[in-house]
C-alpha cells in the first residue's frame, strides 16, 4: 500500500478532529466499539492511545509529526497494535519493523524514480528508527545501530529535497555535535522575501 502526500494530510485532519478525550481514552487492539442504539453511525472506529503516560506521551510525540511528513498517522497507530500497554520491550521491535517497511517503500519508489514519494517514505522511516530508539537500551549496540540508521535516512531524505542541505559538525567540548544548514531553494527564496515585504 502507498500512501500519498494527500493520505498523510487526510490522516492528520481525523486526528485532530478528535477530541482530547477521545484520544486519550483509547487502547491498542480495540478499534471498534458497537452502537449503542439504532441510530445510523458514520464510524465506530476509535484511536486509543496508551494507559502508560510515558508511553501515551510517546504515541502521541510520534502522531505529532506527521503535519511536516516525519510520519503516517495510520503507519503509527497499526505500530502501536504491536506495543503492550506498560512494556517499553515491545516498544523498539514494532518502530523497528515499521521503518524496514516504509525504508523499503521508499527504495521501491527511488527505483522507479518517484523521488518525492521516495523522500516522503525515506523521511518518515528515519522518524521510525527514532522513536525505535527511544525505548532501547542506551547502552546497547542495538540503540546506536537505531540511531545511525535514522540518521542515514534522514540523510537519504535529504538529498531528495528541493533545498540545499549542508551537513555540519559542531565543534562542543571534545566530540562535534551533528547539525544541518537548510537552504531553502530560489523560488522559495523569492516567495519568503515578497511575504516578509
Amino acid at each position: 500500500m502507498n500512501l500519498t502526500r494527500r493520505d498523510a494530510l487526510l490522516s492528520t485532519a481525523l486526528v485532530a478532529a478528535l477530541s482530547p478525550s477521545e484520544l486519550a481514552g483509547a487502547a491498542p487492539g480495540s478499534s471498534m466499539s458497537h452502537p449503542t442504539n439504532d441510530a445510523v453511525s458514520r464510524s465506530a472506529t476509535r484511536v486509543r492511545g496508551f494507559a502508560d503516560p510515558e508511553m501515551d506521551f510517546q504515541l502521541l510525540r510520534s502522531l505529532g509529526v506527521a503535519n511536516y511528513m516525519g510520519a503516517s498517522v495510520g503507519e503509527v497507530l497499526a505500530a502501536g497494535r504491536n506495543i503492550e500497554d506498560g512494556d517499553p520491550r515491545t516498544w523498539p521491535p514494532a518502530f523497528v519493523s515499521l521503518g524496514e517497511q516504509t525504508y523499503g517503500l521508499g527504495r521501491s519508489a527511488l527505483e522507479k524514480q518517484h523521488t518525492v514519494s521516495a523522500r516522503d517514505h525515506f523521511q518518515r522511516a528515519s522518524m521510525y528508527y527514532r522513536a525505535a530508539e527511544y525505548y532501547d537500551d542506551p547502552v546497547t549496540d542495538t540503540s546506536r545501530a537505531h540511531g545511525v540508521v535514522s540518521r542515514d535516512l534522514f540523510l537519504e531524505a535529504v538529498r531528495l529535497m528541493p533545498w540545499t542541505t549542508e551537513v555540519l559538525q559542531i565543534p562542543f567540548e571534545h566530540v562535534w555535535l551533528p547539525g544541518y544548514f537548510m537552504r531553502p531553494a530560489p523560488p522559495m527564496l523569492d516567495h519568503v522575501r515578497r511575504s516578509l515585504c
